[in-house]
């Protein structure tokens, strides 16, 4: 794709992460909201207590999510300041986690005796949260 090429008609009005680029950066949360569909199609690898929020109608979740003591939450409404909008109608909504996909929230090990130095990891020794909210 050229700066003079056509977008493809599969990426109009989309928005698109490099996966190997987002998951470099270490990200402690990633928030998107969309009126349309969000798919996550690549393993997101977020730092430890990191979070992945999506507010979104439809939500294909494909690939894995790793973000030890972390969360992920999805939502088909989107919440500002105590208010919440529904994004699409009932019948136009739908999250699915694609089968085999592995959501790794699980705490992080920290051993203190060989590593005095990781007191800072003792944060992340609980197993995450995931909340699914669809209306």
């Amino acid at each position: 794709l050229g700066p003079d090429s056509e977008l493809p008609e599969a990426r109009a009005n989309s928005f698109w992460l490099d996966a190997n680029r987002v998951n470099g950066w270490g990200l402690g949360g990633l928030s998107i909201a969309t009126s349309q569909s969000f798919g996550l199609e690549s393993e997101l690898v977020l730092a430890d207590g990191g979070e992945l929020t999506v507010a979104a109608p439809v939500v294909n979740i494909l690939a894995g999510l790793k973000a030890r003591g972390g969360a992920l939450n999805v939502a088909d409404v989107f919440v500002t300041n105590g208010f919440a909008a529904p994004l699409s109608s009932p019948e136009n909504r739908a999250v699915t986690i694609g089968e085999g996909v592995a959501i790794d929230l699980r705490g992080a090990w920290v051993n203190l005796t060989s590593d005095p130095g990781a007191a800072g990891d003792l944060a992340w020794i609980d197993g995450g949260s995931v909340s699914i909210t669809t209306g």
